[in-house]
């Protein structure tokens, strides 16, 4: 029964169209039945600001404006008449899945454990993935005081710390593993290899690694290397040409390595003759400016060329 002119009311979303939204005033602009297609002009805000030509979408519920009536007019019946209605306009949902639905269980509104949606005093909001947990749910007595993630949202920190105990999957059943020792039984000594790393930093990283702080002992030379703070086993020099360097270790193993707490002195890498399965020897020949060599004086502040360079200001790096 619509015409051009009609003043309604509509509901309309003006973010997603095909959605229940909220009711607005609207005057109608084109009627077309075969093919349910209203085009209005709708008017929003307190100042009425007009938007023309809106396609109307829900069509389930149009409403007439009529001309209001004065309160001092209005009679007993025709209070009783504006007051009271048998029709409940639809309105915008909050949560899609359930449609507002109170006594509907709905994971996505509710408790994302149990569906339900008493108690919401006692739920918790997961500061990742935004979704409710009851505290009981999820095992917890009382709010904790840090950030609380989900246990699809939580990540495993794989830092290794000092004192931490290399684990072994092939050994879980060994008494070193079931029991409580004071002793790390480990796997062995400095030939060892990684059982883990640190996979929360890319390799070519250079600063502090997060998570350690000066004056941190370890009792394993490959610990460093599994918390990502030295990475190579037994190499005294992490480096390369492209990258630089990223650290370095004092260990003795060059006669001319001095170390005077802040400030030391490093000879580099090189100069040894390692043949034979050595793993030390006398310093017996000149180190070459490549490699690891080269990425330690790539970290200088000064040009480089066949013969090195000489960084005339050191702190700048």
């Amino acid at each position: 029964d619509l015409k051009p002119e009609d003043r309604i009311l509509v509901n309309l979303n003006q973010q997603d169209n095909d959605k229940v939204g909220e009711w607005y005033a609207a005057q109608v602009v084109e009627v077309v039945s075969r093919r349910k297609l209203l085009t209005c002009t709708v008017f929003v805000g307190v100042d009425n600001t007009p938007l023309p030509d809106v396609k109307i979408s829900q069509l389930e519920q149009i409403f007439a404006l009529e001309e209001p009536i004065p309160v001092a007019e209005r009679d007993s019946l025709t209070t009783q008449a504006l007051t009271t209605s048998s029709i409940k306009r639809v309105h915008t949902v909050e949560c899609e899945e359930c449609g507002d639905n109170d006594a509907k269980k709905c994971k996505e509104c509710g408790c994302n454990k149990c569906g339900k949606k008493n108690n919401p005093e006692s739920l918790i909001i997961c500061d990742e993935c935004q979704k409710n947990f009851h505290l009981k749910c999820i095992g917890l007595r009382e709010l904790p005081e840090d950030d609380y993630y989900c246990a699809e949202c939580k990540r495993e920190d794989t830092t290794i710390k000092p004192g931490d105990k290399l684990v072994n999957k092939k050994l879980k059943s060994a008494p070193s593993q079931v029991k409580e020792q004071k002793r790390d039984w480990g796997k062995g000594f400095a030939c060892a290899g990684r059982s883990t790393t640190n996979d929360t930093i890319p390799g070519n990283f250079k600063g502090a690694i997060p998570g350690t702080q000066v004056g941190m002992t370890w009792s394993k030379r490959i610990q460093l290397s599994e918390n990502g703070i030295h990475r190579p086993p037994v190499a005294g020099i992490h480096a390369n040409e492209k990258d630089g360097a990223m650290s370095i270790v004092l260990n003795g193993g060059y006669e001319d390595d001095l170390d005077n707490g802040e400030e030391f002195l490093y000879t580099g890498s090189g100069g040894r003759d390692l043949g034979g399965n050595r793993r030390t020897n006398v310093q017996s020949f000149d180190q070459e400016l490549t490699k690891s060599n080269k990425g330690l004086a790539a970290n200088c502040n000064t040009k480089l060329n066949e013969d090195g360079g000489e960084a005339k200001d050191w702190k700048k790096g």
